[in-house]
């Protein structure tokens, strides 16, 4: 393959995953816009989350902190429940559709990073990228 051939492909690529990441960003706002009271409700004896509760009404970077912090608790509990920042009735509790609903998007937001990186990497080492 020649590397006009190769940089069109960068190209391509690099645009397919920026619109990826831009549609994960707003699945995840879609997500803290209608399901935050839920995710609150059940994890209302979680300090974690509580002490930062008020940042629901901080516009949508607050909530997607706040969802981030839930994500963080309902995936890592033993570190909150290690030092009292969670209650493991709430985490117990948790409704198993909104956890995987959870989990999968911040696992495909780390793959999405990943790939953003990985291809910045090789833009990198090809000279393509300054």
């Amino acid at each position: 393959m020649s590397n006009e051939v190769l940089r069109t492909m960068f190209l391509y690529l690099g645009l397919t995953e920026f619109g990826a990441l831009i549609v994960w960003l707003g699945v995840g706002l879609y997500m803290a816009y209608t399901e935050m009271d839920e995710m609150l409700a059940r994890l209302k004896n979680c300090p974690a989350i509580m002490n930062r509760a008020s940042l629901k009404r901080a516009g949508p970077a607050g909530r997607l902190f706040l969802m981030g912090s839930v994500v963080g608790v309902i995936a890592w509990p033993a570190m909150y429940i290690r030092d009292g920042g969670a209650s493991i009735e709430d985490i117990n509790n948790f409704p198993r559709r909104l956890r995987r609903k959870l989990v999968v998007w911040y696992r495909a937001g780390a793959v999405l990073l990943g790939g953003l990186l990985l291809l910045w990497s090789v833009g990198q080492y090809m000279g393509w990228v300054k």
